[in-house]
């Protein structure tokens, strides 16, 4: 029997309404829809695996425990909801994911290597939180990320090489906040930068070497 492109999972209140070590997915399966999960175990503790391309997570209030059942997922997104904060323990079995969308959150700052374990993530959607903070190191491992979205945040500064390692980033959005001022080297490593949106700002300083190396 063929399976569908897209599976919804909803309402799940415990575990013992899948059966043990039941799994959804295979090469045809495009998208899962974790919707409404009463209890999160259901997703880390199993009996349930989800082998798909994509994963979508909606109505919950922190990032759900994943287990090994989840490295092969390529996107996650969950967005929209009262998400706060979210981890490098969050992320760390994510370990194949390529797209992550985690805009419309109430996420308020990046830690310190949060993305160590995700290497392969090009996409990545932040916008539409209330990120006031971004720690040195938060993208030093996405060595492959080419678009990053901060938009609609609460961020005052770019920090000199705070984006050093995207050497490979062509979309930088940071439009939306409230940037007052852009330190010198803030842009440095982004050879290959393509778009850079500041719209909407409040940009009063610009440091004299600020874009230097956009135009090296």
């Amino acid at each position: 029997m063929p399976l569908p492109v897209a599976l919804k999972i909803g309402a799940l209140f415990f575990n013992f309404f899948i059966s043990p070590n039941c799994t959804f997915g295979g090469s045809d399966l495009v998208c899962c829809e974790l919707d409404y999960l009463r209890n999160s175990s259901v997703i880390s503790k199993g009996p349930l695996k989800i082998n798909c391309n994509a994963l979508l997570i909606k109505n919950l209030t922190e990032f759900p425990p994943l287990n090994e059942n989840f490295e092969e997922v390529k996107a996650v997104e969950i967005s929209g909801t009262e998400l706060k904060e979210i981890n490098s323990e969050d992320l760390e079995m994510l370990k194949g994911l390529r797209y992550l969308n985690l805009s419309y959150n109430k996420i308020t700052k990046l830690g310190e290597n949060l993305f160590k374990n995700n290497e392969n993530l090009t996409i990545l959607d932040l916008s539409c939180n209330g990120i006031t903070e971004i720690k040195p190191g938060v993208f030093d491992n996405l060595k492959n990320l080419k678009s990053l979205n901060l938009s609609q945040n609460n961020l005052s500064k770019i920090n000199s090489g705070m984006l050093k390692d995207l050497q490979v980033l062509e979309d930088l959005s940071f439009s939306y906040n409230y940037i007052e001022r852009i330190n010198s080297d803030a842009f440095r490593g982004l050879k290959a930068l393509k778009v850079l949106n500041l719209n909407h700002n409040s940009i009063t300083k610009i440091d004299s070497t600020s874009f230097n190396s956009l135009f090296n």
